[in-house]
């Protein structure tokens, strides 16, 4: 596969997980050393799709089918329930989502918690529980 068609894909893959140019440059930077993704090598490429796979994106296969006319589902509609329990505790710890983002990138090396697998969310959860009960907060 040629690199203007792997280039195609990041962008693609960049553009379908809601991924703003932060995070998106951060990634360049920590995992290739690069500021820009023409300059990466074909197995560099490939590499990063790869880890936009882990992140949830998802390749289509041939051209693209006509969408139905009904909308996109909400990217963590799955995960809305541990979200939700992340909230909660957040606010009752008197935290912030960037403390949570902090989170998933100590524990998963993910940017952003809205990234994470909803597997992943269940120990982000589990561990604001351990801190919950460790400084005496109510955990409902």
């Amino acid at each position: 596969m040629s690199s203007r068609a792997n280039l195609a894909k990041i962008h693609i893959a960049k553009k379908e997980l809601n991924m703003d140019d932060d995070i998106y440059r951060d990634i360049l930077h920590t995992q290739f050393k690069k500021t820009s993704s023409a300059n990466l090598s074909d197995f560099q490429c490939v590499k990063l799709l790869q880890h936009f796979e882990s992140l949830g994106w998802k390749q289509s296969e041939g051209k693209p089918k006509k969408k139905a006319n009904h909308g996109r589902k909400p990217h963590n509609m799955n995960k809305s329930q541990y979200l939700s329990k992340i909230e909660a505790l957040l606010a009752e710890a008197g935290r912030s989502w960037a403390y949570a983002d902090g989170m998933a990138k100590h524990m998963y090396k993910i940017d952003n918690i809205q990234f994470c697998q909803p597997d992943q969310l269940r120990g982000i959860v589990a561990a604001l529980v351990k801190n919950a009960k460790k400084e005496g907060r109510r955990v409902a």
